[in-house]
Parts: C-alpha cells; sequence; structure tokens
C-alpha cells in the first residue's frame, strides 16, 4: 500500500515511466511481477491527474483550484523572503501554458500507454487532447482563465 501512496508522486512516476513506456509497447505480461508493478505504479498516477481528463468545466474548475492553492503557497513564500517557482507565483504564471506543458510532459504520455495497455481507458487521452485544445485556445486568447 505505501508504495502506491508514494507512487502519485510526480518525481517517482518520472523514474518509472521509460519502464512503462516500453511495457506499453511490449504489452502487458500478468505473470511479470515488474509488470504488476508498473501497472498499479501507472493506474496510481493515473487516477491522481485524472482532472485533466474530466468533461472542461470540471477540468478547469479543477485547474483554477490548485492553482489558488499553489499561488497561496507562493505568496507566503514571498512573504518569508523567499522566491516561489513559477507556477506559484500568480504574478508570473499563465494557467493555460502552465497546464498546456504539464499535459505535454505528465498527463498525455500517462494516458496516451494507459489506453494502449487498457484500450477501453483510450478515451481519457481523448478528452485530455479535447481539453488541451481549449488550454490551447485560452492561451492565444491571452486568457487567464475566466
Amino acid at each position: 500500500m505505501q508504495s502506491n501512496i508514494l507512487d502519485t508522486d510526480i518525481a517517482a512516476h518520472l523514474r518509472k515511466m521509460n519502464d512503462i513506456q516500453q511495457m506499453g509497447k511490449d504489452g502487458y505480461d500478468a505473470t511479470n511481477s515488474d509488470h504488476h508493478k508498473l501497472m498499479c505504479s501507472l493506474l496510481m498516477t493515473s487516477c491522481d491527474i485524472s482532472n485533466t481528463c474530466k468533461e472542461w468545466d470540471t477540468a478547469k474548475s479543477i485547474a483554477e483550484m490548485i492553482y489558488r492553492e499553489f499561488f497561496t503557497q507562493g505568496d507566503l513564500e514571498k512573504a518569508l523572503g523567499g522566491t516561489p517557482s513559477e507556477m506559484m507565483d500568480h504574478d508570473k504564471a499563465f494557467i493555460p501554458t502552465q497546464q498546456i506543458g504539464f499535459m505535454d510532459s505528465i498527463a498525455g504520455p500517462v494516458f496516451k500507454v494507459l489506453g494502449q495497455l487498457l484500450p477501453s481507458a483510450s478515451a481519457a487521452y481523448t478528452a485530455l487532447t479535447d481539453n488541451q485544445q481549449r488550454w490551447e485556445q485560452l492561451r492565444k486568447e491571452g486568457r487567464r482563465t475566466h
């Protein structure tokens, strides 16, 4: 159970992603204990970032809530004399660009390989790409989110 919880950490996920993608190419072998662990990791990460695949209004609303939390942390870091990372600085972060980057680098590859391994889950990748296009439209319009 502990390893499943730790698998929701993006840094832990990134360390396993090459192996997960290779499993996606080769196919899942239910008799392979490494494949079992990788599949559990993929499923935990997929669940953790599934907001990117939800209906647009829901996905956008969740992203806005996440960024409010990030910006609160960034404001606290500034108050303590620190410099927050760009995504936590409401003066610098542009949510559509941040979301597109997250989808390109993290969520897209996760849901693409999930669809390879579990074809019935391929709709999640389709929803993600649809949402990514919506974020791209907001980016082009220069709209933060509202």
